[in-house]
């Protein structure tokens, strides 16, 4: 049997293919049956001592300069649905026959 250059590299190619096939397909299997959703659920909540010992761990400071602070900074009301904000938004929503002007002030309800 006369070999050609390019005889041996062919046979190899289907048994490559194969075992590149068989590789993907034996990890596609295995990530599928080990893949399970996460069971994360938050911690209990610490019972009453716990809460007040680390209540009474707390410092409150005295009130102190504003210097240097500047609210413009902090743009946390911003805007949420035309001229209303988001504080204005979740009145409207959460509150009880809320009324508003035309720049979505409340001027009534609760």
């Amino acid at each position: 049997m006369i070999e050609t250059p390019g005889a041996p590299a062919e046979k190899e190619q289907p048994v490559r293919r194969l075992a590149v096939s068989f590789t993907v397909g034996v990890a596609a299997v295995l990530t599928a049956a080990l893949a399970q959703p996460a069971a994360a659920y938050p911690p209990s909540p610490p019972g009453e001592s716990v809460t007040r010992d680390h209540l009474a761990q707390l410092t409150v400071a005295a009130e102190g300069s504003m210097d240097g602070y500047d609210r413009d900074l902090f743009p946390h009301w911003s805007p949420h649905e035309g001229t209303c904000d988001t504080r204005e938004s979740v009145l409207k929503r959460d509150g009880s026959g809320v009324a508003v002007d035309g720049s979505c002030q409340p001027t009534s309800g609760s």
